[in-house]
């Protein structure tokens, strides 16, 4: 199943349009652990996948340094989610650097501590993260043996060696009714069979605060998407690290002298494609001026389509899209059909 998730970074969206080219959507219903971080978008986009049908997932930004700010970000979800149906699991988006140097154990007990704190109220939870934080920076084999798991890797496969339903294959999907990128997934998985319908059976109070709280995470820096190539071949286990040039290794040799993209952008470092590892940006030259619009944009054949109208609106060839969709006869596309350009 293809679908979508979304943020306020997507605006106002055009639910209605939409709805004809995805399976599911995934909403943010904020982040952090205060009732001013809720997403601005989070109810409009719940009330219409309510109206058209959609099935609905949430996921969550943590901010947390603890598990017991774990357990107040998955309290605060729970009251924003009071009331309200929902298809697919909540899932706890951990990867913000400043949480890096907790350790694999205080992380690994934060995840554990939101999502029992949300299925102790009757609904589903899950983990997402990048393949970085799965592979080196989680407890994943503890986790993955517990929740569903939802993988983020920017490549045309995913490469994870670890168990995950579902995959987050690329921030710069292009979907009809929505203005700019939106993040693309795969779900390999039924879970919106398995789930049904569940509504949260706890009433829960948030406490407010007049503290200055942390900002909406930072996306799309004007980094993004940008090609580069490594001038001094260090590279680094995580952005913290990348920031403050220590405990860099050599890069491996497959790598050295190409050409890499960036995915993210943590202040100082970068995150390269295919997510590798971290670079000090004093350490790498950009090389053009590439955006996400040459990234692969996921489209969704609609009635009366046809190869080389599809190939116009995109700026590309038909025989691009023959050749990255493995497509035997090319007369022959139908609606529903997902095509990679």
């Amino acid at each position: 199943m293809f679908g979508i998730d979304v943020s306020s970074y997507q605006g106002n969206i055009n639910w209605d349009v939409v709805k004809n080219h995805i399976d599911f959507a995934i909403l943010r219903c904020g982040f952090g652990q205060y009732n001013s971080q809720k997403d601005k978008f989070f109810e409009r986009n719940y009330e219409e996948c309510r109206r058209l049908g959609i099935p609905v997932g949430i996921y969550h930004y943590s901010y947390a340094k603890n598990v017991d700010q774990a357990r107040k970000e998955a309290n605060l979800v729970l009251s924003w989610l009071k009331g309200k149906e929902i298809q697919l699991p909540v899932y706890y988006d951990i990867e913000d650097d400043s949480q890096i140097g907790l350790g694999k154990e205080m992380l690994t007990n934060m995840c554990v501590e939101f999502c029992n704190t949300i299925e102790g109220a009757g609904l589903w939870a899950g983990i997402y993260a990048n393949k970085h934080w799965f592979t080196r920076i989680l407890d994943s084999e503890k986790l993955g043996k517990r929740y569903t798991c939802w993988v983020a890797q920017y490549y045309d496969k995913c490469t994870y060696e670890g168990k995950y339903d579902v995959w987050q294959n690329s921030s710069s999907g292009r979907i009809d009714g929505i203005v700019g990128n939106v993040d693309t997934n795969y779900m390999y998985r039924n879970l919106i069979a398995e789930i049904g319908n569940k509504t949260s059976n706890t009433d829960v109070k948030v406490e407010e605060t007049k503290e200055v709280v942390q900002a909406q995470p930072v996306q799309n820096n004007e980094l993004n998407y940008k090609k580069f190539v490594s001038t001094n071949n260090i590279i680094y286990a995580n952005a913290q690290d990348a920031n403050n040039k220590k405990n860099g290794k050599a890069l491996s040799g497959a790598y050295v002298n190409k050409t890499m993209k960036i995915v993210k952008v943590y202040n100082n470092a970068v995150l390269a494609d295919n997510l590798i590892g971290f670079f000090n940006l004093d350490d790498i030259r950009i090389v053009d001026n590439a955006n996400a619009n040459t990234e692969t944009i996921i489209y969704t054949v609609v009635a009366g389509d046809y190869l080389d109208k599809i190939a116009k609106k995109y700026k590309t060839s038909v025989s691009s899209i023959i050749a990255k969709n493995n497509i035997k006869n090319p007369n022959l596309i139908y609606p529903g059909q997902k095509l990679k350009i």
